[in-house]
């Protein structure tokens, strides 16, 4: 990571993030993965950081290493609020993933500590429109889950999963 680039960026960067949470959303470029991206444009050269990582290098102005992870203790891939990230090694990630139970492995509650819902920063719907959603399901004549997906703009297997309570459980 050229260091001295991000750390001219820093204006730039933190106009990309919604602190109005506790979570830090960052509202720039998503990646694929779910995690926050950041591109530079420098001398004809296309360099991409995550966005986390560049806000715990800034807020502790040094560059991460490479073999050293950025992880949350939110659970939420957009967070970039530095008093969420910890650096780890891929077996610290791994063990707290175990922890929070989100691994077949370890405690098998999800504790409230977890993002869900519409505070998840790749949430697409709140918890209004998840109410809604199964009202409509749980008519008699109730259009089609194609329908009602097109209505709250996701998918027909993402409104079948939220009536049949495998998502948004705990609404």
């Amino acid at each position: 990571m050229n260091f001295d680039l991000i750390k001219s960026l820093e204006k730039v960067f933190w106009s990309k993030v919604d602190k109005t949470g506790d979570c830090w959303l960052w509202v720039g470029g998503v990646l694929s993965d779910g995690y926050g991206g950041f591109g530079i444009q420098y001398h004809k050269h296309h360099y991409s950081y995550r966005a986390h990582r560049i806000s715990h290098s800034l807020a502790h102005n040094r560059p991460v290493p490479d073999n050293i992870l950025v992880c949350h203790k939110c659970d939420n891939p957009l967070c970039v609020n530095p008093n969420h990230l910890f650096l780890g090694t891929p077996s610290d990630n791994s063990a707290d993933m175990i922890e929070k139970g989100r691994s077949g492995k370890g405690r098998k509650k999800r504790p409230s500590s977890c993002v869900r819902g519409e505070s998840h920063g790749l949430a697409k719907l709140t918890t209004i429109e998840v109410q809604k959603i199964r009202t409509i399901v749980s008519q008699p004549n109730r259009q089609s889950y194609e329908q009602i997906g097109q209505q709250f703009g996701i998918n027909q297997s993402h409104v079948r999963r939220i009536a049949e309570r495998e998502v948004w459980k705990h609404v």
